[in-house]
């Protein structure tokens, strides 16, 4: 598979590759740049290489990230309701990037045999008793997290 802007293929790359002619001469030949004739004649493979980015950059931290997966598979809380809980600890993060931590988790959509858990107008406990909860369950998520040292 090409990325869409390609102008040479693998054939055209190996010919470059293993040609005698000079670079300016296999430009003209192939139209395309010198600097393109000359990252081919130095490749060892000639597929494209990925243009993924090698390090994804959340918005949310790895703990927060946990904090939101979570809440949601213990209360099957709305994705605003999670949001809340935690942007009251940073106002700056936003809801579409804990609904992506839902998605990349599979925690989503609602099983069916949760749909009772999630349903609206249900009563609430009082924010203080929410916050010491919400850290409660945090220094849960860090305990699993942490390496285990094998007794062996």
């Amino acid at each position: 598979m090409y990325h869409s802007n390609a102008t040479t293929n693998i054939r055209l790359r190996s010919e470059i590759n293993n040609s005698d002619l000079s670079y300016t001469e296999l430009s003209s030949k192939y139209g395309v740049s010198e600097k393109t004739i000359y990252k081919w004649k130095n490749r060892k493979h000639f597929k494209d290489k990925s243009s993924r980015p090698t390090t994804i950059h959340y918005a949310l931290s790895e703990l927060e990230m946990l904090i939101a997966v979570e809440l949601r598979n213990i209360t099957w809380w709305s994705l605003d309701e999670i949001t809340e809980a935690v942007n009251s600890v940073e106002p700056e993060k936003i809801r579409s990037a804990v609904y992506r931590s839902f998605v990349r988790e599979g925690v989503n959509q609602v099983p069916e045999k949760e749909k009772e858990k999630a349903k609206k107008f249900k009563e609430y406990l009082p924010r203080g008793i929410f916050i010491s909860s919400l850290t409660l369950l945090s220094n849960r998520i860090i305990q699993r997290s942490e390496p285990r040292v094998s007794s062996h």
